[in-house]
């Protein structure tokens, strides 16, 4: 149990591997021998974290060392060292799997220890620049862009929602949550037009949608536009008073701004 000598050898060794002086050892082992007289004889757990960090700096996929690095960084409630490992360990990855859920913990950390919002949104960003589609990702930015009210990172967010989306009924949703932001929440009514144009896309008689245009249009003023969603208005409304009051307000706006009579 001469624990000195023995980090000593192990030292050596590590550096003449490093240097390329030798070569019989294999790298990642002599980093977690060490770590193993770290944590179990030496009670230094932070030495044992860094030796292990070096196992898995050299074999990011080594489960085993990132199981003592979890351990040792829990126990000692360090958890910006423990983001900065699965960080490190998702950087180094070759598997996508394997870095996604890296970020994916590290996201966690931040956020459910040390109550870190903005540090897991950017975490769970680096996922979905792996995997788009990623759910918890999505869920999570998407709640906290709502709670921080940026609706630009909210459109941009849902936009992300919509690439995956099946068509139908749940890429209107999305696209209708994106166009009513842009209007309601932006004040951008060209890219909210884009939005309700794309919902028509899909669905042509889209009743919400032709309502939501033919009111921009007319607070813009884009009265030829205006009078085409108008009429096409007309053609989905069942309702006799409403459909009435559409011919009226194309009919006025034909003679006043066309002088013509519709």
């Amino acid at each position: 149990e001469r624990w000195s000598a023995a980090m000593a050898l192990y030292n050596l060794a590590i550096a003449l591997v490093e240097d390329g002086t030798v070569r019989a050892y294999r790298l990642s082992d002599l980093y977690a021998r060490r770590g193993h007289v770290e944590l179990q004889f030496l009670s230094n757990p932070a030495a044992a974290a860094s030796s292990y960090t070096k196992v898995v700096e050299i074999e990011p996929e080594n489960d085993t060392a990132m199981k003592y690095i979890e351990s040792i960084y829990s126990q000692l409630e360090d958890w910006p060292r423990l983001i900065e490992a699965y960080e490190q360990q998702a950087k180094l990855a070759r598997d996508p799997d394997r870095r996604v859920e890296s970020y994916r913990r590290a996201a966690r950390v931040a956020m459910s220890r040390c109550s870190d919002n903005e540090k897991a949104a950017k975490l769970y960003e680096l996922v979905l620049e792996v995997d788009t589609g990623d759910s918890e990702a999505l869920d999570n930015l998407e709640q906290f862009a709502t709670e921080t009210r940026d609706w630009n990172k909210l459109v941009e967010v849902l936009r992300k929602r919509l690439e995956s989306a099946p068509a139908g009924d749940t890429a209107t949703t999305l696209l209708k949550r994106i166009a009513k932001i842009c209007e309601e929440r932006l004040r951008d009514e060209e890219r909210a037009i884009t939005y309700y144009q794309r919902i028509l896309e899909i669905a042509p008689g889209h009743r919400r949608a032709l309502e939501s245009l033919g009111r921009i249009y007319e607070s813009t003023e884009r009265w030829a536009d205006f009078v085409e969603v108008t009429r096409r208005q007309i053609k989905v409304t069942t309702d006799r008073d409403h459909k009435a009051l559409l011919y009226f307000k194309c009919g006025s706006v034909m003679e006043a701004k066309f002088g013509e009579e519709d």
